[in-house]
């Protein structure tokens, strides 16, 4: 049975709110204190654990406080442009549905916007994608026995592996449930690129082909594939500049022919060589 909720301090000073709630007989919860940190309040909670100015002797850690959840959420501004959230939202519905594995997912409606919600929202992954008014939210909460064998990290103030094994876990599972594109998660995309990079790994992370293009790599023309590969690679080092066709959005570069062949490492720069490129 959940107790009443009262407000047992209040001061017009304070910025930050605390929940205090106690169980008993409750089927969500153990029979205790659970103490709710929401929002910004939740943050104003890091932020102090990061400058080490929580005394953690004073709830008894050691005894009998446990972390239950913790919310990660990464923000972007939408972008300036045409696209459409919803049609996003779909193909990674659409990509979910594909995962056996995952059996709780909608993909819905609301008075403000679409939500894509994957997951229940008392398990151990509960992932939320959605509209608020100029942006775009991607939400995971977390809880289980992953979460409980993490908080020793918290108290004992091992706070960059904390946030390393975290993120690991957000970017992990928003590779699970999304789609690549790069309207709406070119954040990915640059994340997935640089753990490569570190790793030296061969990998390419990029939403211009589907999985319908895999036989185009397969066939006799590999030498033009990994030359388009390397155009992409170059084009990411050259000045560009947007213009829309078909309410379409298109980012176009300008290049001398010879700075690309210098880019493959081209040694003879003849006419018959610039040909074979075109």
């Amino acid at each position: 049975m959940e107790g009443k909720e009262e407000t047992l301090f209040d001061y017009q000073k304070n910025k930050y709110h605390v929940y205090f709630r106690a169980y008993r007989y409750c089927d969500i919860y153990c029979d205790g204190i659970k103490i709710d940190f929401s929002g910004n309040n939740g943050n104003q909670l890091y932020n102090l654990i990061v400058a080490n100015e929580i005394n953690w002797e004073k709830f008894n850690h050691e005894k009998g406080l446990q972390l239950c959840r913790i919310d990660l959420c990464y923000v972007r501004n939408k972008p300036n442009n045409n696209t459409s959230v919803q049609s996003f939202l779909k193909q990674c519905y659409d990509k979910v549905v594909q995962n056996n594995v995952i059996k709780n997912f909608s993909l819905q409606k609301n008075s403000n916007s679409w939500i894509l919600k994957i997951g229940k929202r008392g398990s151990s992954n509960h992932y939320r994608v959605y509209e608020k008014n100029t942006e775009i939210r991607f939400e995971l909460e977390q809880r289980g026995t992953k979460i409980k064998a993490l908080q020793k990290l918290i108290f004992k103030h091992y706070i960059k592996e904390f946030e390393k094994i975290m993120t690991e876990n957000f970017f992990k599972y928003t590779k699970k449930v999304l789609v690549i594109d790069e309207n709406y998660t070119d954040w990915l995309m640059d994340y997935l690129r640089r753990q490569n990079k570190s790793k030296e790994s061969l990998s390419l992370v990029t939403g211009y082909f589907n999985q319908n293009s895999y036989n185009f790599i397969n066939t006799d023309e590999k030498k033009f594939f990994f030359r388009f590969l390397q155009f992409i690679t170059f084009s990411h080092s050259q000045p560009t500049y947007t213009e829309t066709f078909w309410d379409q959005p298109y980012s176009i570069v300008q290049f001398k022919i010879t700075d690309f062949m210098d880019f493959i490492q081209i040694p003879n720069k003849n006419q018959y060589q610039r040909e074979q490129l075109i």
